[in-house]
Parts: structure tokens; sequence; C-alpha cells
């Protein structure tokens, strides 16, 4: 089958399985500094997979060391059960294994209905014909190229024929996920991983058990690059403008803000306030000035108070802490998957 390449800018996703757990802070700061998108965290039971890592609790407290997109992978049997507490631990994305699933699209509902974007995962001897009937219920496939429950793992290589039908049925279906994958991603495998067409890339002991993780992660870039060409792959870090960005979170519009005395009112900048559209994705701006913020993921200043989100349609946001000219940095730098 004829590849494709990636459907969407690639994002890099550092496994914090292989972080030093001593300093989760620390990881998470590598992680920034090396330009990730996104915060892989690898939920494991010991009973899907056999290993144990950790649970919610872990999640919240890597939840307020970074504002990085936190993309939480279940390996564990029964995952609807708790997946409310993933979510409520500050979990932005949280991916299901079709294999321990019976009833995969009610989990991919329930995941979408708590505010997040859902993924669904499949095992090395998994076909993708078990996502055919869910490709509108989920947000991210993942397949996996190593069999899951330990980092470090040999690379797979006959999983990227799956990983390229995957690609073919996204484009047949006019699909607008995004297709992961998990294991063994290296400067080695990275080239072909995104010729099949994957466009986000996880790496643990790639990246957290070099010496250099920042040039690892710019190692890995550059073999993707090779690839699918640097106007879809960054090769430096994140740049820094002159704003202060939340984590990109999944909620629907039209949102309101509630105040003390349980009043609702609509937020100034959404499309039925007359709110006007923005160069990034198609995302729009919500001013939220920060004297204090110094974190990407909450502004502190609590000048506005926490949004109440109605159930549907499931849309992006951006908050801001100050509203730059967002048509502008989208032109000067094209590849900023990270504001996808």
């Amino acid at each position: 089958m004829p590849a494709l390449g990636p459907r969407h800018p690639v994002r890099f996703a550092p496994s914090l399985l292989s972080a030093d757990f001593a300093d989760i802070r620390a990881a998470c700061r590598t992680a920034e500094a090396a330009g990730a998108e996104i915060l892989h965290l690898d939920v494991m039971d010991g009973c899907f997979v056999p290993n144990l890592t950790f649970g919610p609790l872990v999640v919240e407290a890597v939840r307020r060391c970074t504002g990085l997109y936190l993309d939480v992978h279940l390996m564990i049997v029964q995952p609807d059960l708790l997946v409310p507490a993933f979510r409520q631990a500050g979990a932005d994305g949280i991916t299901v294994h079709a294999e321990a699933c019976p009833h995969l699209e009610r989990s991919l509902a329930h995941i979408r209905s708590l505010g997040a974007r859902a993924g669904v995962a499949l095992n090395p001897a998994t076909s993708e014909s078990a996502v055919d009937y869910v490709w509108d219920s989920a947000d991210l496939i993942l397949a996996m190229t190593v069999n899951p429950g330990f980092g470090g793992q040999a690379f797979l290589p006959r999983v990227l024929e799956k990983v390229r039908r995957l690609r073919a049925s996204a484009e047949a279906r006019a699909w607008s996920g995004h297709i992961e994958v998990d294991g063994g991603v290296c400067p080695e495998t990275a080239g072909a991983v995104v010729a099949a067409g994957a466009d986000t890339l996880v790496s643990g002991s790639a990246f957290y058990g070099r010496p250099d993780p920042v040039a690892a992660c710019r190692a890995i870039r550059a073999a993707a690059a090779v690839q699918c060409g640097p106007a879809v792959c960054r090769l430096g870090p994140r740049p820094a403008p002159e704003t202060m960005w939340t984590s990109v979170r999944a909620i629907p519009w039209p949102v309101y803000k509630e105040d003390a005395g349980g009043t609702r009112t609509r937020r100034e900048g959404c499309p039925a306030s007359g709110g006007t559209s923005v160069g990034l994705a198609g995302l729009r701006p919500i001013p939220r000035p920060a004297p204090q913020c110094t974190g990407r993921r909450r502004c502190q200043a609590a000048t506005m108070s926490r949004p109440v989100l109605p159930a549907s349609p499931f849309r992006e946001e951006i908050a801001l802490c100050s509203t730059p000219d967002l048509d502008a940095l989208a032109s000067r730098w094209p590849a900023c998957a990270w504001a996808r």
C-alpha cells in the first residue's frame, strides 16, 4: 500500500514512564524545553499488561506541574470505571484499548461526554478493523509498535503496514483525527513511522533515557522531517510568542461564565456574540489578564470565573493571557502543531 504521509503536522509526545519519578516537575520542564506538544502518561494496572505504574493522583500532580496537553493512555481492564477520575485529575485526552472495551463506542462516547479527546489503542496483534465502526467516535487512533507493558522495547516494523492502512482509511473517510504511534520511536524509526502516516510520535527511553533529551527530540524531529519536510515538522523548540498560552482543550461553544450568585453570562469572543476567527486552526482567542501568570496551564489571576460547559458540540479553545495578532503568529510559525 502506498504511503500517504502524515495528515497533520507532526507532534512529539515524551512518555513520562521513562522519566525520573523522583522529580516529576523537572521531567515536565524537560519536555517543555524540548518543545514537546504533548505529555504522554502510560497507566498500567498489572492485569491488562504485566506492569503497574500510577493512577489519577500522579496525573493530578503532573497537571499542576505543566500546561502541556496530557495524553493519558489507559492500559487497564474496565477503563470506563476510572475514566471520570482521570478526567477530573486533568487529562486532556484519554485513550482506551479496543481489546479492553467490549462496548468500544460507548466507552469513547463516555470520554467525550466528559469534555476530553477520545482515543483508541490497538495492540500489535490487533487488526485495524477493530476501529471500523468507531471512526466518527474517536479523535485519535494509537497503533502500538511494541507489546504494551514496559518501556525500552524494540520497535516492531511489521506494524507499519497497519499504520499505512489506518492512514488510508482516515483519508477515505475524511477523518480529521490523529494517528499516534507508541513504542520504539527513535531517530532510526521516526522517519518510517511518519512516512507510514503517523503524525503523533510517543517516545520514552529515546527521550528521557538520553543525556540530552532536547537534542534527542531534535534528532527525532529531523528524522521525521526527512520524510514529511520541515513545513509539517517543526525542527526547533516551540517559539515563545508575546503571550502566555494555556493548554489546548476540547470544549464546546457557546461558552458561559458564572458569577458567585450562579448567574450565567455569555463570554465575549464566542461566535454568537460576534467573535472573529483567527489564523490558527480556526481557533478563537479569549483574553485573560494575568499580571502574575507564570504557567501555561491556567492563569491564577482569577479575573474570570471558571466556564460552565454545555454538552456539545465540541470545539477547540486556546485561552490567552493577552491577544496578539494570531494571523501574524501563524504566518511566522506555519508548523505550530502545538496550537492544534
